[in-house]
């Protein structure tokens, strides 16, 4: 619970920011620390969309993130894109898979996994989500873990 308030704390602490709070997989304590919103498991898409501000997808194929698209997500990750040490035994989309599965999508898709902030030769309109170095620190609750997640465009938006 002490992890709970200190997270809440955080979504509370600075309301010049305009980062937005997704939690990873956990509706219940999202909804109890006033988080944004929170970031869904590929598993979760199943489901129904939470009746949250924002909801975020976890997605590793295309058929995951058309799912993510019907149940009304606001923005995917789409991953790994290339080999992770967080994701060791996970087979790598690639950029040609990534940008396939991502074309014609109609929300926001973000390249997550073994991904540089400036990856050479990727365009300039690129969406890339980028963990942060505190991201799975010792103490850190994996459920915050969405929470070290950096989401940047070229355009600035999202």
């Amino acid at each position: 619970m002490e992890s709970s308030r200190a997270l809440r704390d955080a979504c509370s602490s600075s309301p010049a920011l305009t980062a937005k709070v997704l939690l990873n997989s956990d509706v219940d304590l999202a909804r109890e620390i006033g988080a944004d919103g929170v970031h869904l498991t590929a598993a979760q898409l199943e489901g129904s969309r939470p009746d949250l501000p924002w909801c975020g997808a976890s997605c590793h194929s295309p058929a995951e993130l058309r799912r993510a698209e019907a149940l009304g997500a606001d923005l995917a990750v789409l991953g790994p894109v290339r080999a992770t040490p967080s994701h060791p035994d996970a087979v790598p989309l690639g950029w040609d898979r990534f940008r396939e599965g991502a074309a014609g999508a109609s929300i926001p898709v973000y390249a997550l996994g073994g991904v540089l902030p400036r990856e050479p030769g990727t365009g300039p309109k690129l969406r890339r989500a980028t963990a942060s170095p505190w991201c799975g620190a010792p103490g850190t609750p994996s459920r915050a873990l969405s929470l070290g997640l950096v989401l940047s465009s070229s355009s600035g938006t999202w």
